[in-house]
């Protein structure tokens, strides 16, 4: 009976061992992370864009501004908001909202990092044409969607034609000199700062 005993002992021992063991190999391990690849974000695709129906007729007689601004911001956002500090985090100031068009700059200044972007944009169903002079900067302007440049001097204008339906966005990498400028940007800090 001892033994008998002893045997029974020994294999609950052995069970009870065995349950811990494959119980323990099951709960979660904080060393173990799983590898899985990011989601990739879909990249823009240029020519689909340039050449979707919607830029044809008969479809952009009746394309939807909603239609035509998705078409377009697949192609713009990502690369040229990338590439620009001042429009990703640049603090607005209007200069022309009114019927189809829209004139305003983002201004980044922040370290070493100074941008003022303008841009132009066109909601009519034809051409528009754009010449700002309106707290202008002088300098030399690129455009961020065609690298094309503009010079403009001391109280000069900025000429530009923007597409039906389209935008034009130019960038002038130089910390913040007009004085009227800075004198909206301080308006328009301390409009942001006000409690609410």
């Amino acid at each position: 009976m001892k033994y008998t005993i002893a045997a029974v002992a020994l294999v609950a021992a052995v069970a009870a061992g065995f349950i811990m063991w494959i119980a323990a190999d099951m709960a979660p391990r904080t060393e173990f992370v799983p590898y899985a690849e990011p989601p990739q974000a879909a990249e823009p695709d240029y020519l689909r864009a340039v050449y979707s129906p919607l830029h044809f007729r008969p479809a952009i007689e009746t394309a939807t501004d909603v239609q035509c601004l998705a078409c377009h911001r697949e192609v713009l956002e990502d690369k040229v908001r990338a590439a620009s500090p001042a429009l990703q985090r640049g603090l607005q100031v209007n200069i022309v909202l009114q019927g189809d068009r829209a004139a305003f700059y983002r201004v980044y200044q922040r370290g070493d990092e100074h941008q003022i972007a303008l841009v132009l944009l066109n909601k009519g169903d034809a051409t528009a044409g754009y010449s700002i002079g309106a707290l202008l900067q002088a300098g030399r302007w690129r455009s961020a969607l065609d690298g094309g440049t503009q010079d403009v001097p001391d109280n000069g204008a900025l000429r530009a034609d923007v597409p039906a339906h389209g935008v034009q966005v130019f960038l002038l990498d130089a910390p913040v000199t007009q004085p009227e400028l800075k004198a909206a940007l301080d308006k328009a800090m301390a409009g942001a700062r006000r409690p609410h």
